[in-house]
């Protein structure tokens, strides 16, 4: 018997979910490593506090060296690469998504997260831009199981 519920729950595939994620983390790893894998969100802003638009440094970016990254769907400009390092869009223009490449331990990403935070936010202030700390907005939708 199944113990979840959840609305009208077909139980075999709550089971089904429940093993298949299960399966994907293995307690023991074949090279004995689990890596962190770091991803930051942050609001940007214009001056008068209303949504800036975070696609405007990706052309200061891309002439620093970075690469451009496209949707591939669109064709439309989403972000840059470099070093394993991805800036770019998340749900939305107005919200900044920097990911950093796994690391060992935290602390590894120390340094590394300084350098390109103050990047970022030197191209954002060249475009009048204003990155918010330790907030995030995520649109409201309904959950369909």
């Amino acid at each position: 018997m199944c113990s979840f519920q959840l609305g009208s729950c077909d139980c075999d595939n709550v089971l089904f979910i429940h093993e298949v994620y299960r399966n994907a983390f293995p307690v023991e790893l074949k090279d004995n490593r689990r890596r962190i894998g770091i991803e930051e969100e942050f609001a940007v802003v214009n001056q008068d506090g209303t949504g800036g638009e975070v696609s405007k440094i990706f052309s200061d970016l891309i002439e620093c060296g970075w690469f451009p990254k496209y949707d591939p769907v669109t064709g439309s400009l989403v972000g840059v690469f470099k070093d394993g390092i991805e800036i770019g869009l998340d749900v939305g223009i107005y919200q900044l998504e920097i990911g950093f490449p796994p690391k060992d331990d935290l602390l590894e990403h120390v340094h590394e997260r300084e350098r390109i935070f103050a990047l970022v936010d030197e191209m954002l202030n060249r475009q009048s831009l204003i990155r918010l700390c330790d907030y995030g907005a995520q649109p409201i939708t309904v959950p369909h199981i």
